[in-house]
């Protein structure tokens, strides 16, 4: 009798071990909030930085490029005035003409540099503070929108990398967990997993 008990007990141990040794199950993991929000972090961390520096980036190609454009205007504009002169068929008094007109073209050409250049500044600033937001589980919002931002053109040099990053943010932002990661973060309450299994479901059926 003694010795059925403890077969009975090794093979219960047994039995135990086996299970420990198995593979957890998506439904015994550890979800809760905290993991939940450091596993979003994790997802967001590697395209929330590359946006941060394309962003970084944009904005000093922006204020060097206004800068250069400011400080030569006027030798780029004696260039063009001296190339007018040069032509065979202009005569002096057409010559006087379009450089009276390119002085009184000037501080509205100026202007206009400097207007461009501020409407680029915001969209790199919008960049940096959008991948900020995302990088801290902030604001989905703001990320999403640094994404589609870094679609445009502001720096022909390295418009490719911005492109490509937006692309890989909206991917990452639109993953489930980190949906819910952020709105745990945001709301600081749980939130069941059910709730965000249907809303994958409804996205993908749309």
């Amino acid at each position: 009798m003694s010795r059925d008990y403890d077969r009975d007990d090794r093979d219960e141990r047994d039995d135990r071990d086996r299970d420990d040794d198995r593979p957890r199950r998506r439904d015994d993991r550890d979800d809760g909030p905290d993991d939940v929000i450091a596993a979003a972090k994790r997802k967001v961390k590697a395209p929330a930085i590359c946006l941060l520096i394309v962003g970084v980036v944009y904005l000093l190609a922006v204020l060097v490029s206004v800068v250069i454009s400011l400080v030569t205007f006027d030798s780029q504009m004696e260039q063009a005035m001296a190339q007018q002169k040069a032509r065979p068929q202009a005569n002096a008094q057409a010559a006087q003409a379009s450089e009276q007109m390119m002085k009184d073209m000037k501080p509205a050409i100026q202007v206009m540099t400097v207007v461009i250049a501020a409407v680029f500044a915001l969209l790199a600033a919008l960049i940096i503070f959008g991948a900020s937001k995302m990088l801290s589980l902030s604001s989905r919002g703001w990320g999403m929108a640094a994404c589609i931002i870094a679609f445009v053109p502001l720096s022909c040099y390295i418009w490719l990398f911005g492109l490509a990053f937006g692309i890989w943010g909206l991917v990452v932002l639109n993953n489930p967990e980190v949906r819910r990661g952020f709105d745990l973060n945001r709301k600081g309450r749980s939130a069941e997993p059910d709730e965000y299994d249907r809303r994958d479901r409804d996205d993908r059926r749309d």
